[in-house]
């Protein structure tokens, strides 16, 4: 749950940082895939961040990351934060065919006091569509089996990742058209996190030349899909960091 300490306003970009969502990715390039593996190669998981903001004023929180086994070879990978003044729920449920990752249905809902917003996106991988809703209306895009929603690409990402990968290229179904998201492995480094100290694979996303905010994500070795680090750089010079505090395994 986050928790003001003073103030009166919500960062609600907790769960986009954590799940960096490519809300300003550039470009409609497709890019190649490579595959995820059968459903014995992911684990379930529970993880707990402690959430630290330089806001000017002292914030304290913690969010949720859960990867869920569901039937039918299908998974259900979530975010989700409460307070008294907010609920945020991010979430994608996908499948594993032939060794390909498809995701198969990605829900958005944001409450801040009384104000609401909710998206929704339905893929359709016999006509190879995606339909997305959002503010009462809906756009359907032609996609191709290398294109993801904005939570799927995560577990696609981590894959890459142990396959060997220095550069990760991704498509993204984002509300009325398609995006390009790109990735870079920078390093490996020892984290120190409260759930303990970590060898990790350090990661920044791409934001093109000359763009001042940085997104850079540490995800641990022996983890599988499990990002112990997040950290985050605004134009303006503000912080945020996700640093993971307990994790759970079935």
């Amino acid at each position: 749950m986050l928790r003001w300490c003073n103030g009166n306003r919500l960062p609600t970009l907790v769960l986009s940082l954590l799940l960096a969502a490519p809300v300003q990715a550039g470009g409609e390039t497709l890019s190649a895939q490579k595959p995820v593996g059968t459903r014995a190669s992911l684990k379930p998981f529970k993880a707990y961040y402690q959430a630290q903001f330089d806001l000017g004023i002292s914030l304290s929180g913690e969010a949720i990351r859960e990867l869920k086994a569901l039937d039918n070879d299908q998974w259900l990978l979530s975010m989700n934060a409460n307070t008294m003044m907010a609920n945020i729920e991010e979430s994608s449920r996908f499948e594993i065919r032939q060794e390909q990752l498809r995701p198969l249905q990605y829900n958005y809902k944001r409450k801040v006091f009384s104000k609401k917003k909710s998206s929704q996106q339905r893929f359709d991988w016999s006509s190879g569509t995606v339909l997305s809703t959002a503010k009462g209306r809906s756009t359907t895009l032609q996609v191709d089996q290398q294109t993801h929603d904005k939570v799927s690409y995560q577990i696609q990402l981590w894959n890459d990742l142990k396959s060997g990968l220095n550069q990760m290229h991704y498509t993204l179904a984002n509300g009325n058209r398609l995006k390009a998201l790109v990735f870079n492995r920078v390093a490996e480094e020892t984290v120190t996190t409260p759930a303990g100290r970590f060898e990790t694979i350090k990661v920044v996303r791409d934001r093109g030349a000359g763009s001042a905010r940085t997104t850079t994500l540490w995800f641990a070795k022996d983890l599988d899909h499990v990002i112990v680090k997040l950290e985050q750089i605004e134009t303006d010079g503000k912080q945020y960091i996700l640093l993971l505090q307990r994790l759970e395994t079935p």
